[in-house]
């Protein structure tokens, strides 16, 4: 389990001990914050305000007079993270996704690898394993459209965290019309977008080139990882000096 995974357990153990009667306030906060920063300054925004309000509660106080409004509670919060960074939502996107979108990538690739093979003539092990393949746009503008989804359904979220029945029943339509039209751009994308080739690898191996992707993935999701501890590492510094 990393640095960020024990500061998420610790945040839900905290929200746990808050009277049940303001579990609503708790979770609209949490929601918030994290559709507004990223993960790593969420966590530990939401860890400062567990303190907050644990302590508020301890001494008897109204958690929802203290808050007031959540939204604007949480905007100064935020605003203390974000400073002046231009770059700010740039960054989270990276610390947030990166991870995933170089996982991403290689599942289109490796799609796109294993929707070429029908083309091998004649259709033997041996010409598969050694067939050409061509790297084209189509894998980057799945990426792409598959990012801007996930990023858009992850924000909606936090930022709408309560409805009603009737509301749900509204939003699980919308869901499935939203995902059918981003299926259906992506399968569009794949036929138009593969007539724009990048590179062909001629004479290696498919195998090796699956390999290779795999291993990108896997050493740039670390790197991601990597960058994420230093920067929880470099917060829990600035709050001890």
């Amino acid at each position: 389990m990393n640095k960020l995974d024990k500061q998420i357990k610790v945040n839900y153990s905290n929200m746990l001990k808050i009277d049940k009667r303001y579990q609503d306030l708790v979770t609209n906060i949490v929601c918030y914050l994290r559709g507004k920063l990223n993960s790593v300054d969420a966590e530990e925004a939401i860890n400062d305000v567990n303190d907050i309000l644990l302590g508020a509660q301890s001494r008897g106080e109204d958690l929802e007079v203290l808050v007031g409004d959540y939204e604007e509670f949480c905007d100064n919060i935020i605003d203390a993270y974000r400073g002046s960074d231009k770059w700010y939502s740039l960054k989270s996107y990276f610390y947030d996704f990166g991870g995933i979108s170089i996982y991403m990538l290689v599942f289109f690739m490796a799609l796109d690898i294993i929707s070429s093979i029908p083309t091998v003539k004649p259709l033997t092990i041996s010409n598969i394993l050694n067939m050409k393949y061509t790297i084209s746009l189509a894998p980057f503008i799945s990426l792409i459209i598959a990012l801007v989804f996930s990023i858009g359904i992850v924000k909606y979220i936090c930022t709408h965290p309560g409805g009603n029945e009737k509301g749900n029943k509204k939003e699980a339509i919308m869901s499935f019309i939203i995902i059918f039209i981003v299926l259906s751009a992506m399968v569009a994308s794949t036929f138009f977008f593969r007539k724009i080739e990048i590179y062909t690898f001629s004479n290696i191996p498919v195998i090796i080139i699956i390999a290779f992707l795999v291993c990108i993935a896997v050493i740039g999701a670390n790197v991601i990882e990597f960058i994420k501890a230093r920067r929880m590492d470099k917060i829990k510094f600035r709050r001890f000096i």
